[in-house]
């Protein structure tokens, strides 16, 4: 039962008791939520056994020999923006991730830009992987004679489905999805690992293109930087969940580090050994067939490569469950602040989930890859290609401004460690390079001006945040909401 102290602060914030804790130090501790389900739901969301088959293949697609190169330095930018992350998390607990925490550092402007890149960013996020999951069920579909033709019905229709179904996940609560997330995403881990072995054994490990960059150019390299980021940023989505976790200041770090670090390394190994397999595959393969189907039948896995499509679409449902869970607690705590409709931080009277959050993101996520689909020429697949791609671009500001944070933090505590700076500045140069190289490597496809697209939905969400803001007086209160306690590191 919670003591009427929490709960008077929870109404105050528009969390449900059991997100909010607001309470003395030993009640943080005291979250369902155990560090090691914590770890799970992150990884499985960021999906292992999808990434291994599909980081390669996209980034190869416009990097080229570079694509190693790419991978690398997507899983740098990431890792070293964390450490600004992690000094965060070990102080505060909350369930608005970034946007509380550069919050917490700097004037109300920031938190505008924040929101307006995150919320977006979200929105797209589950927009690709829906578009993923409608590229890779229906080819399934096709090849088993299940549908005859893969108009864009079909797949808009897939898309509409699973984000209902992931929505119902996500309303039930935490355990449903942990349990449903990690069960699915371990299917998708050996199916990847004898696509690996198969490629490796028919074309061996080519590292003299690789190393020597022939073929590659600055520009698809830069690229590419962008397409495997869009499979690592947001890694940081875990600490929303921070206020329902064990130990937070403790299990946080962790779990946000696991992403990056540990599946960022292997997508980057994935990346280097499929080189020549994906090199030699027939011009049309990917036209006909998606990656992982392509790469199983050019390795003679036939009966592999009729069932690969379904266990990517089920790895990528995974991760639509995963965010389904994360970006509206994150909307909830910029909803209490009025950038976003206060009807937004209503919770489910008995799940005690924010169920319309999650409906408002299964309705917007659903549309926009449908949108995209029916007004202009494109494949599915490249439709998803363009909308995961563009998901980087708008994380830049938010992982910029936590890195000037973490910087400002460093300076500030005298105890941390002064060798920090130059690691977060790095990773600041990283993420803001993606940006500026990808206007300056502008093609006239709708993928090289992917970026433009996204620049010009970011400006206009912060309009709108910025009207929003002048109109609420809560939002110029100063303190940022769902950030709960602050502790020296």
């Amino acid at each position: 039962m919670e003591n009427p102290e929490t709960q008077i602060k929870s109404r105050a914030e528009g969390l449900p008791a059991s997100i909010s804790s607001g309470s003395p130090d030993g009640d943080l501790d005291r979250g369902h939520l155990s560090g090691l389900r914590a770890g799970g739901l992150a990884v499985a969301t960021f999906g292992p056994g999808v990434g291994i088959v599909t980081v390669p293949a996209f980034t190869w697609m416009v990097a080229g020999s570079g694509s190693w190169l790419s991978v690398l330095l997507a899983v740098l930018g990431t890792s070293l923006v964390g450490i600004s992350i992690v000094l965060f998390a070990r102080r505060s607990v909350g369930t608005g991730s970034l946007y509380s925490y550069i919050g917490e550092s700097f004037a109300p402007w920031a938190r505008i830009v924040t929101a307006s890149g995150v919320v977006v960013g979200y929105v797209f996020a589950v927009a690709g992987l829906l578009a993923g999951t409608g590229t890779y069920l229906v080819s399934f579909l096709v090849s088993e004679g299940v549908v005859g033709d893969a108009g864009d019905g079909v797949y808009i229709a897939t898309y509409v489905v699973s984000a209902a179904i992931a929505a119902v996940f996500a309303i039930r609560g935490l355990d449903a999805s942990v349990r449903v997330s990690v069960s699915l995403a371990l299917v998708s881990v050996p199916v990847a690992v004898v696509v690996l072995v198969g490629a490796i054994r028919n074309n061996g490990i080519d590292l003299t293109s690789q190393l020597s960059l022939s073929g590659s150019s600055f520009g698809g390299v830069t690229q590419g930087v962008a397409t495997a980021a869009a499979f690592l940023v947001m890694f940081e989505s875990s600490a929303a969940l921070a206020a329902e976790t064990r130990s937070p200041r403790k299990t946080i770090p962790r779990v946000v580090m696991a992403v990056p670090i540990g599946l960022g390394t292997i997508f980057a190994l994935a990346t280097v050994v499929q080189y020549a397999a994906l090199n030699a595959l027939p011009a049309d393969a990917l036209v006909n067939a998606s990656p992982p189907a392509a790469l199983a039948r050019a390795a003679g896995f036939d009966f592999l490569a009729e069932v690969a499509d379904l266990v990517v679409a089920l790895g990528l449902f995974v991760a639509i469950v995963g965010f389904f869970n994360y970006a509206p607690r994150v909307a909830m705590t910029i909803a209490n602040e009025g950038l976003l409709p206060r009807g937004l931080a209503a919770v489910h009277p008995r799940f005690r989930t924010p169920a319309r959050a999650i409906g408002a993101l299964a309705v917007v996520s659903a549309a926009l890859p449908s949108a995209f689909l029916a007004a202009s020429d494109e494949s599915a697949l490249t439709v998803n290609v363009v909308v995961t791609t563009m998901v980087t671009y708008f994380w830049v500001v938010p992982y910029l401004l936590i890195s000037l944070a973490g910087a400002r933090l460093v300076i500030r505590e005298r105890r941390l460690r002064w060798l920090l700076l130059p690691a977060i500045a790095l990773g600041a140069v990283i993420i803001v390079w993606i940006l500026v190289a990808g206007i300056a490597n502008t093609r006239p496809d709708i993928l090289g001006m992917s970026v433009w697209i996204a620049v010009g939905i970011y400006i206009a969400v912060a309009v709108g945040f910025y009207i929003a803001s002048r109109r609420n007086p809560l939002f110029s209160n100063g303190e940022s909401a769902g950030l709960h306690e602050t502790h020296d590191a």
